[in-house]
């Protein structure tokens, strides 16, 4: 049986975001999706230059309120 995901706006970082959770799940590494966090295009960007590790450092930086979903980008 297969589950329809819906966003409430059309916007491409939700495709990424499903894909990474399905490639982790597929691949025997569950992500909790409760631990997920919608980014920028600006992020996406920056973490694929820099690294993931990179960018989560910048949302520390920043103390970044997760629950914020109005919130600017920290790059």
């Amino acid at each position: 049986m297969s589950e329809a995901v819906e966003a409430h706006a059309r916007d491409e970082r939700f495709v990424e975001l499903v894909t990474m959770l399905a490639v982790y799940h597929r691949t025997g590494h569950p992500l909790d999706a409760g631990h997920s966090l919608p980014v920028t295009p600006e992020e996406i960007a920056y973490r694929r230059e820099h690294g993931t590790e990179a960018l989560e450092q910048l949302f520390d930086d920043h103390a970044l309120l997760p629950t914020d979903p109005h919130r600017e980008s920290v790059v």
